[in-house]
């Protein structure tokens, strides 16, 4: 029996024996969570709207709230759950439904569910019908209708309900639970495996669980190449080889031939390339001219193919798109070609993880996924100092810096937007959206004057002058430092982490990370800020676990000086 059990479970899909079964295992969503909380200890549940992208937890919230209900025993006769697309007229609801919702079970006093999924398949008679249901037994039954489209939902409807959206979840959020089932799996996936199934997923966890599980079926072991070629997406050498023929192919014959070639032999849908192409795109040296009317044909082409034209005459449109813009433009053509052509070569990081910025940036590249060269600067033994260093690395003589190539480039901010433009940082930790990233900007150059200032010099007097043989402040020019700086964490506590989970918002970003870094180095100085400010404390936690192994890594000098770990209690 123990046998056929686990076998039984073997072959459930991941999607549904990993399918949280109370409403505390769900990942995200904590404000709409804790508001169905409050409906239930109330007994006050109204009928329910749930909107949003597929994968964001809609389903599995319904159903954990009708566990919560209800008893095992009573589920069945107290739950109803409809899929509209199966059956998306108006005999469902005349008939199942109306039923269900107008007949009272004998020995519960409480209200029955139904749950109706993709009712934004329902046709508009259909929603009309239910409407008066909705109406008519609400003493009996609660509905929770559940869509990807809420524009497809009739206003007759939706003014029935209350409405909650379920937004895309973030990297963040799906890493933890993807994490804990590679382990409960015994998985052997690589962290850019981790970072193809999060990006392909596009916020979408069952999509995420679905490519995992299919990949570790096929290959041994879950990286990049392997997800992308179990769901048939382009590998980044693949758009690199259709972007070098579409730049460098004389013939136009010859280069739809290479590129029909390439799409056969590796099964890949147009669709596909053009998403990835148009990062590739961003990415190079072009007068921006040119690139807003590529990108303005792509899009075209991207549009014609998702009203279902056939790929043949789209690809031959694409080559044209390329070879009008590379005819008029040879210089950039050319330089564009070299670009693709040359071998890449590994950024070189140079750093000091004693120093605030150096340790953010480190964080950065780390949970980006950018690879780069390790080149530690020991700031104590004066390496930064040196000719060699002033002539070759950087004329400021100090650290964080990078080498990219031939392009050599000081100071974090810019180092972060000059990675950000080169499309490396994922949108999440800085927006591509401009009134978000401004957010993010307005943050960075906030702590620029006032918190780097007071919580650096505060450190420097108080832990790093003593230690170079410089004197240590009085105890006045002490109080007065500590006091500036807690002027400033004030203004974080009170005001940027005001109602929200992280700095700009509640999705953690590259200023949540800055400002925790420079926050974090106190500790040396004897100053523990998690005692004195709640908020900061919780929001060093969130940071801390979004960041991990690498936040850890980063602050293991913090740690050892401060005889305080990473996780100590207070």
């Amino acid at each position: 029996m123990l046998e056929e059990n686990t076998s039984k479970t073997a072959r459930v899909p991941w999607v549904e024996k990993y399918r949280p079964s109370k409403l505390d295992e769900l990942i995200s969503h904590e404000e709409i969570i804790s508001t169905i909380n409050r409906f239930i200890n109330q007994k006050q549940l109204p009928h329910l709207l749930f909107y949003g992208p597929p994968g964001t937890g809609k389903t599995s919230t319904i159903l954990a709230c009708a566990k919560q209900l209800y008893t095992p025993a009573q589920f069945k006769a107290m739950v109803l759950e409809l899929n509209a697309s199966d059956d998306r007229g108006i005999g469902i609801v005349r008939g199942q439904i109306l039923n269900f919702a107008s007949t009272r079970t004998i020995f519960s006093g409480t209200f029955k569910l139904i749950i109706l999924d993709e009712a934004d398949a329902m046709t508009n008679d259909a929603q009309n019908a239910l409407r008066r249901i909705i109406e008519r037994y609400t003493e009996n039954v609660r509905f929770c209708v559940i869509c990807n489209y809420l524009s497809k939902i009739i206003p007759a409807v939706q003014s029935r309900c209350t409405r909650f959206r379920f937004a895309p979840l973030s990297q963040e959020q799906i890493l933890p639970r993807l994490n804990k089932i590679i382990e409960e799996e015994k998985l052997n996936v690589t962290e850019d495996g981790k970072k193809a199934l999060i990006t392909l997923s596009k916020g979408d966890m069952r999509k995420v669980l679905n490519v995992l599980q299919s990949t570790s079926m096929a290959f041994a072991t879950v990286d990049e190449d392997s997800v992308y070629t179990c769901v048939g997406h382009p590998l980044r050498r693949d758009i690199e080889k259709i972007l070098e023929t579409l730049l460098a192919t004389k013939g136009f014959a010859q280069a739809y031939d290479d590129i029909q070639s390439i799409k056969s032999v590796k099964g890949l849908a147009l669709e596909d390339i053009l998403t990835e192409l148009h990062l590739f795109v961003m990415r190079l040296e072009m007068p921006l001219s040119v690139m807003n009317n590529l990108i303005i044909k792509m899009a075209a082409i991207e549009e014609r193919l998702a009203k279902g034209c056939t790929e043949a005459p789209q690809l031959t449109a694409l080559i044209g798109a390329f070879f009008i813009h590379r005819d008029q433009h040879l210089s950039f053509g050319t330089s564009i070609v070299k670009l693709v052509c040359e071998p890449k070569m590994l950024l070189s990081f140079y750093y000091d993880l004693m120093s605030q910025p150096s340790r953010a940036l480190y964080i950065i590249l780390k949970i980006s996924g950018i690879r780069f060269r390790d080149c530690p600067v020991a700031l104590r033994n004066g390496e930064h100092l040196t000719e060699d260093y002033k002539r070759d690395i950087n004329r400021f003589q100090r650290v964080p810096c990078i080498i990219d190539g031939d392009f050599k480039l000081a100071e974090s901010v810019a180092i972060l937007r000059y990675l950000s433009a080169k499309g490396k940082i994922p949108e999440y930790l800085y927006p591509k959206y401009f009134i978000e990233q401004a957010r993010v900007d307005e943050f960075l150059e906030w702590q620029h004057i006032t918190l780097r200032i007071g919580c650096a010099m505060y450190f420097r007097r108080i832990w790093l002058d003593p230690l170079l043989g410089r004197e240590k402040p009085s105890e006045e020019k002490i109080a007065k430092l500590r006091d500036h700086m807690e002027m400033n964490l004030h203004v974080v506590e009170s005001t940027w982490l005001e109602n929200k989970e992280f700095l700009t918002g509640n999705t953690m970003t590259v200023a949540d990370i800055f400002a925790a870094c420079e926050i974090e180095q106190t500790r040396m100085a004897d100053y523990d800020v998690r005692i004195k400010y709640p908020k900061i404390r919780s929001w060093l936690k969130r940071v801390r676990a979004a960041c991990n192994p690498h936040y850890d890594y980063a602050h293991q000098f913090v740690y050892k000086i401060s005889g305080t770990a990473p996780n100590s209690k207070l």
